[in-house]
């Protein structure tokens, strides 16, 4: 669709680092998708939130997970500016 607009001229930037996140970071994360938020999996929040936990509590150091996190951009501009 960009190439086919006036802003044809496009990059592509992506960064990737290492995190250290609290693992209830990743509870909240998996509450936070619409299929299994709590609004939708209700009196199962509860138990979703402790699978995440468990499942995660041996990749854990006092709390924290280390992760691989990419950020990626599309920039596009008109040609010659």
């Amino acid at each position: 669709m960009l190439l086919d607009s006036p802003f044809s001229r496009i990059e592509m930037i992506a960064v990737l680092e290492r995190r250290l996140t609290p693992l209830e970071r990743f509870v909240d994360r998996a509450l936070s998708m619409s299929s299994t938020s709590a609004a939708r999996i209700g009196e199962k929040t509860a138990a979703l939130a402790a699978e995440v936990r468990s499942t995660l509590a041996p990749f854990a150091v006092e709390g924290m997970i280390r992760e691989a996190v990419r950020s990626g951009a599309t920039v596009a501009w008109r040609p010659g500016k």
